[in-house]
């Protein structure tokens, strides 16, 4: 995984039994990884959090990072749009910790 790499999308999933250390090891990887990327997000999730608020959680990640017409209280189609802008032809680094649906990744 390097910042100047065109793969894309690259993806990679972590899971396993509470306790077993996965977010451990996802902040390690991160903290390696993350001085590689211009933009970089660690977001942890709660049960409850639906695909607005992982958007609202990676919004306000890449506001604090320059995207400043990045607005946590946009509408969701409105903030995903804008965040797609934002990310666009830059390598960012993205680590979602605790998903537990399938459904929360559906906003980004």
């Amino acid at each position: 995984l390097h910042p100047d790499s065109k793969a894309g999308r690259l993806g990679t999933w972590i899971h396993g039994l509470g306790g077993s250390g996965k977010t451990t090891l996802a902040k390690l990887l991160f903290n390696r990884l993350a001085p590689g990327f211009a933009h970089r997000a660690f977001i942890s999730l709660d049960p409850g959090d639906g695909s607005k608020q992982v958007q609202q959680h990676l919004a306000g990640a890449l506001a604090a990072q320059g995207a400043s017409n990045v607005n946590q209280q946009l509408p969701a189609a409105q903030l995903l749009t804008i965040l797609q802008d934002f990310v666009r032809d830059k390598a960012v680094l993205l680590v979602i910790d605790n998903v537990w649906r399938a459904e929360q990744l559906d906003g980004i």
